[in-house]
């Protein structure tokens, strides 16, 4: 049923679109083509912008915590379950080379029901995310400045609406320069650190303090490090050449990202030695361990440049999922407009001023919870949708890549999994209550 609506629904935009403004022409106000604009070098930095965030100075030091020095098998197992779950988006991108990246792969094969609700979830892990990113911005800018963390995370969010409003070349240049300044600093910090490694922290009969049980929890929180690689399918339009530069910036985002979280985990874990409680400003306080003059405000600007990083790529993201489902009637259609710049502005300003509003609140910690759950949901629908038109070994690797979401989302805490479960009930009712009545009445009409 839900896939012959969405049949419907498609017939109905094209049919609508060819009748009553043609090719090219202006709907409702603005276009709703993107231009294409982002070649090989900025699908691979956007992937990495989002890859390589705050996470990476705060979340290793969460799983060194849980999984002791054996964390640095935790990354390699969270690589290898972001690398399954690449493995299907590249795939679907190649066949699907359109916005909207998880919701349109989940709207075109598994039936428009499961594709709004993959969306909803999209939209409320990033709406969450982009929040929870600002207040860590304004924690680092409160450190340095002494100035209220509130309002500095207003400005920091307010401040990645301006770039997301500006022409996508323009903003991905922003993005390309901040990724190239924290990835030398990150090297700067592997480079410095290798002198002040101790190898007792390696001991083998405290390297696994936690057993595998603690292995694969901290695999479950390294694993949201990697997560913002499907953020390049979402700008599907704006890139060039998007079947083959989409799956090739997909591996080498994630590739790179390997790497440098091999490098950094190791160093890290030679300069602070295991405990319960590593600090927040896990990789600033490896690089106070060290004496070296500045390197530790090195790396706390580090931290500030790639919160900011994440912002700028996670709105991108959004943005990009809101004006996909408002193309397809799953959320109001004005939402879809396009300016004459080539940027979906009302949809930037939609995700913008609800991040505005959920920043306001000021604690996000379980949220956050809510933010990871929800990811997971749209990486297993992307999975799912990818072993549904594959065959042979590559289904197979989708389906690994399904139950490791599985595993990781049942290894969140159990509130922030039921709070999850009531945001798709929720989303479930909008569904069937506005936009399948709304799609049944568009095909009654079409068949009038």
């Amino acid at each position: 049923m839900f896939a012959s609506v969405s049949r419907g629904m498609r017939r109905r935009l094209s049919f609508s679109a060819s009748k009553a403004v043609g090719p090219g022409k202006r709907d409702g106000g603005g276009s709703n083509h993107l231009a294409r604009s982002m070649g090989l070098l900025d699908a691979t930095a956007l992937g990495i912008g989002s890859i390589i965030g705050a996470g990476i100075f705060v979340v290793l030091g969460v799983a060194y915590s849980v999984a002791g020095p054996a964390v640095l098998v935790s990354v390699v197992l969270a690589g290898i379950a972001a690398a399954l779950t690449g493995y299907s988006y590249s795939f679907l991108a190649r066949r699907i080379p359109r916005e909207g990246g998880a919701y349109e792969f989940a709207h075109e094969i598994l039936g428009s029901g499961a594709g709004f609700l993959t969306g909803f979830v999209w939209i409320v892990s990033n709406v969450v995310a982009l929040a929870a990113v600002s207040l860590g911005f304004g924690h680092y800018f409160s450190a340095f400045s002494g100035l209220p963390v509130v309002p500095v995370a207003l400005a920091a969010c307010a401040l990645a609406i301006g770039a997301n409003l500006l022409p996508v070349g323009k903003s991905a240049g922003m993005n390309n320069a901040l990724v190239a300044v924290k990835l030398a600093i990150l090297a700067l910090f592997v480079l410095a650190g290798l002198f002040f490694v101790k190898p007792a922290h390696f001991s083998r009969p405290a390297f696994a303090p936690a057993g595998w049980g603690g292995i694969v929890a901290g695999a479950g929180l390294v694993f949201f490090a990697f997560g913002g690689f499907a953020r390049i399918t979402t700008a599907s339009e704006e890139v060039r050449d998007p079947k083959r530069t989409i799956p090739l910036a997909i591996f080498l985002g994630i590739g790179i990202s390997a790497l440098l979280y091999l490098l950094i985990a190791p160093v890290s874990i030679g300069l602070l030695s295991y405990g319960p409680d590593q600090p927040k400003d896990f990789l600033a306080q490896a690089a106070a361990s060290t004496g070296l003059p500045l390197l530790p405000q090195l790396m706390a600007l580090g931290a500030l440049i790639a919160t900011f990083n994440v912002l700028l790529t996670t709105l991108l993201g959004l943005s990009r999922i809101i004006f996909a489902m408002a193309r397809n009637y799953d959320l109001p259609r004005p939402l879809a407009d396009v300016s004459d710049s080539g940027v979906p502005w009302k949809s930037v300003l939609f995700g913008g001023i609800a991040a505005l509003a959920l920043t306001l609140v000021g604690d996000l910690g379980l949220v956050v919870g809510i933010s990871s759950f929800a990811m997971l949901c749209y990486y297993g629908s992307t999975n799912l949708a990818a072993a549904k038109l594959s065959r042979g070994f590559g289904r197979v690797l989708n389906l690994l890549g399904l139950v490791s979401c599985l595993i990781l989302a049942l290894s969140l805490p159990g509130e922030s999994i039921a709070i999850g479960a009531l945001s798709l009930l929720a989303g479930g009712a909008y569904y069937l209550l506005v936009v399948f009545p709304a799609a049944r009445r568009g095909i009654a009409n079409i068949r009038a």
